[in-house]
């Protein structure tokens, strides 16, 4: 693992998380999944941020963090290893997979998902292949924490679920 959870200060994890959050409730207008994510340079720069969009766009792969990579793509072909992906939940077996494969320095998400978050999972599993791969930060703040799993709670209900996974 790389040692650049020593970059990024506990302001800047807040703030990178307040603004996922803020594009997981844009994604909730939409009537999408309330997933957001940005990514930043370990400055706090902003260089993109997106939401999930499985939904409006009819696309199963439209997750919020493949959105936030295709948009930041020039930038991180050109800053390998330079940039903080911020999400709001952690991420799936396919997003660890382009954020790996993106070059992505550190990974912070705001609440684990026991449902669908793998990144722990293939984190363990690349380390056997490999040495490169970002740095996790997950659950650092609790506040924020309670925020994405009440959003989420209540997209759940809406869709006639039980809110269980988000406890």
């Amino acid at each position: 693992m790389y040692s650049d959870t020593r970059r990024i200060s506990d302001k800047q994890i807040a703030s990178g998380l307040q603004l996922a959050l803020e594009q997981a409730k844009a994604a909730k207008k939409q009537n999408t999944y309330p997933i957001g994510a940005i990514i930043t340079d370990f400055d706090g720069n902003v260089i993109a941020q997106a939401h999930n969009m499985v939904v409006p766009k009819q696309d199963p792969t439209a997750h919020a963090e493949i959105e936030v990579i295709r948009k930041a793509g020039k930038y991180l072909r050109e800053n390998k290893y330079q940039s903080v992906l911020y999400t709001t939940i952690e991420p799936c077996l396919m997003c660890m997979g382009a954020i790996i494969a993106s070059d992505i320095s550190m990974v912070v998400w705001g609440v684990n998902d026991r449902y669908g978050g793998a990144a722990e999972f293939v984190l363990n599993e690349y380390k056997k292949e490999n040495t490169r791969k970002p740095d996790v930060i997950s659950e650092p703040d609790s506040d924020i924490a309670m925020e994405i799993r009440e959003l989420m709670r209540e997209w759940e209900q809406g869709r006639g679920y039980s809110d269980e996974n988000w406890v």
